[in-house]
């Protein structure tokens, strides 16, 4: 297995509300600092920090919303390469399963003639090598 589509998407959902939760959060603070009654020395102060501290957060939040698009990409990327793989397998077992009628009216099973056509033994399902079978057995004119 390369991953799981709908977990990492879930993870991205979780990594986006923290960024949401976070960036809320400095506005609430920045809304508290500006929102002081009293004049002192302290309160500028507390303001500055507190417009210091709004920022730092607000910059997390971003990194937050960067690594949920990130991960949200990447999931896509790998439903993707899990459906190519998927139909590479699928190609290359309806095109040994062809060439199993060919050899020997149907007796051999898929795995036999793979080894006898591409001299290897075939890959576990869902395994990426489906993808190379599939240009071996074209390269070998199996593929039709």
């Amino acid at each position: 297995m390369y991953g799981d589509p709908q977990r990492l998407r879930a993870l991205a959902g979780i990594l986006a509300r923290e960024a949401e939760r976070i960036g809320a959060s400095a506005s609430r603070l920045e809304r508290s600092a500006t929102s002081v009654t009293w004049e002192s020395t302290a309160a500028a102060r507390m303001q500055r920090q507190a417009a210091h501290q709004g920022q730092a957060m607000r910059q997390v939040a971003d990194r937050y919303a960067e690594a949920a698009r990130a991960v949200q990409h990447h999931a896509a990327a790998t439903e993707w390469q899990l459906e190519r793989i998927h139909r590479a397998e699928s190609r290359a077992r309806q095109l040994l399963a062809g060439g199993e009628h060919a050899l020997a009216g149907g007796a051999p099973a898929a795995a036999a003639v793979g080894r006898v056509v591409l001299g290897v033994p075939l890959p576990p399902p869902g395994h990426r090598e489906w993808v190379a079978v599939v240009g071996r057995l074209a390269a070998l004119g199996v593929a039709r």
